[in-house]
């Protein structure tokens, strides 16, 4: 039986390592000559990643995309997999053009589009930046979710992003309107609070917005 719910679960382990069991698992079936399962090859290029492996996990990933014979809702998420891997390994350009390529399967998911708001910011490219964060604003969450779902992503991060691109481009009023969009999903953010002093300080200051 599958029972469709709106909850959420954050998994707070209080020290995470990463292990390398089911890495050790995946390589002695390789070894001995066996095929793995379109899903098998999507975890283990996970393993790979969570084992720092990020160029081996890259290749995986490119070619479990590549087969074309993924679950849809793991063809999207390995695009942002992938993108993580070439981001680590210093691939910035490729990470971005594999961020895109998850258009490909459905509509956006804020989760990436976050992720290429986040490229842009890393750029100093505020206005890109706050396009995409925009735009994972606007996003309707897929009904039902059905794959990996990270749920501040639907709201509350790219409305605190929104917040700090707009004062980075001098747009204060629409900046401090936006960190009120972050409370109104996180009440008690301490984010949220320390930006509120911040433009408090500004208008206190003389600066108008």
């Amino acid at each position: 039986k599958t029972l469709m719910s709106d909850i959420s679960i954050d998994h707070m382990k209080r020290r995470w390592e990463a292990s390398d069991r089911n890495l050790k698992i995946y390589e002695s079936r390789l070894s001995k000559g066996e095929v793995l399962t379109p899903r098998g090859t999507y975890y283990y290029a996970r393993e790979l990643r969570d084992n720092g492996r990020f160029e081996e996990a890259a290749a995986v990933f490119r070619r479990f995309l590549d087969e074309g014979k993924g679950w849809q809702e793991d063809n999207i998420t390995a695009c942002g997999d992938l993108a993580g891997c070439l981001t680590a390994a210093g691939r910035s350009k490729e990470a971005l053009t594999a961020l895109f390529e998850s258009f490909r399967y459905d509509t956006p998911r804020a989760e990436l589009c976050c992720r290429i708001g986040y490229h842009f910011k890393a750029l100093s490219d505020f206005r890109q930046a706050a396009f995409w964060f925009e735009l994972a604003l606007s996003l309707k969450k897929p009904e039902p979710v059905r794959g990996f779902y990270q749920a501040d992503c639907w709201g509350y991060i790219p409305s605190l992003e929104c917040a700090v691109c707009y004062d980075k481009l001098s747009d204060y009023e629409k900046a401090a309107g936006y960190n009120e969009l972050a409370a109104a999903y996180k009440p008690d953010s301490k984010a949220v609070e320390f930006n509120r002093k911040y433009f408090l300080s500004r208008n206190e200051k003389g600066f108008a917005y």
